[in-house]
């Protein structure tokens, strides 16, 4: 896409953010924190790497599922982030989540995206909810000033939880972030069966699952492919994002396929 359009593009998005309310929900950069911040995904790595957490040194941030964990009521977080299309469903499973969440209504803030600001399943009357929007047309911004992602004028899209976590991280005004259970090799859980549907074995810190992605997400192989790219590519921009705003991030999971953040080394 050339830059004229990519500049039609970017004006049509606030334009339309802009009337329909989820400018709203923008979420600027915040003033620059103490603690480092502590990013627990749910990777399988963390299992092997929580140890080196020290509650009393960091924040904690946790993502989607894991309210529903044992590890979830051992850290605390301050942070809960849930970014999936997924969640907007009325399941047995995600009404346990919010139950789960409200529980611990009096110390968490709940980041969303704003296309989940209307799901009328879940109730948000106890819980401190921070709605932040992501214009999903808009795939290129590194065309764009990075201010605009400093005043969420532009947002990342979430491909991956990971994306949005690290992204609200740097708006929370933390400048070093330890990222654990960032494994991001999904990719070797998949496998087509006879009927030529797309499988997979998700293996996450607290078990694993196994399920047809052409029936949970409605994803063939070439958008799974799609979307890794697309994980991969965010990803990359919140490094260079974290670079303009002189954040670090270091990736303490010892199997990742992430292959541009600073590892940690024991």
């Amino acid at each position: 896409m050339e830059k004229g359009s990519e500049t039609f593009l970017l004006l049509k998005c606030l334009i339309k953010n802009c009337f329909n309310g989820n400018l709203k929900s923008r979420f600027p950069m915040q003033p620059e924190k103490k603690k480092m911040l502590s990013i627990v995904l749910n990777g399988p790595s963390v299992n092997r790497t929580i140890h080196y957490l020290n509650k009393d040194e960091t924040d904690i941030m946790m993502a989607n599922y894991a309210p529903l964990t044992p590890l979830y009521k051992d850290l605390n977080p301050q942070y809960v982030c849930i970014a999936d299309s997924y969640f907007k469903k009325n399941t047995k499973r995600n009404r346990i989540l919010w139950e789960e969440l409200e529980k611990s209504s009096d110390k968490v803030i709940v980041f969303l995206p704003h296309y989940l600001k209307r799901q009328g399943f879940f109730s948000a009357k106890r819980l401190k909810v921070q709605y932040i929007f992501s214009p999903t047309e808009i795939k290129n911004y590194d065309v764009f000033s990075y201010k605009l992602l400093e005043e969420n004028l532009l947002a990342p899209i979430y491909y991956n939880v990971a994306i949005m976590c690290i992204y609200v991280g740097i708006q929370l005004g933390y400048k070093r972030i330890n990222l654990y259970g960032a494994d991001e090799d999904f990719m070797k859980e998949l496998s087509v069966d006879k009927n030529n549907k797309v499988m997979r074995e998700s293996v996450h810190y607290y078990g694993k699952e196994v399920f047809c992605e052409n029936t949970l997400h409605k994803f063939d192989m070439e958008m799974m492919m799609y979307m890794a790219y697309m994980t991969f590519n965010g990803l990359k921009r919140m490094k260079n994002y974290a670079i303009k705003e002189n954040v670090k991030i270091v990736n303490m999971s010892d199997s990742s396929w992430i292959d541009f953040f600073k590892r940690f080394v024991e």
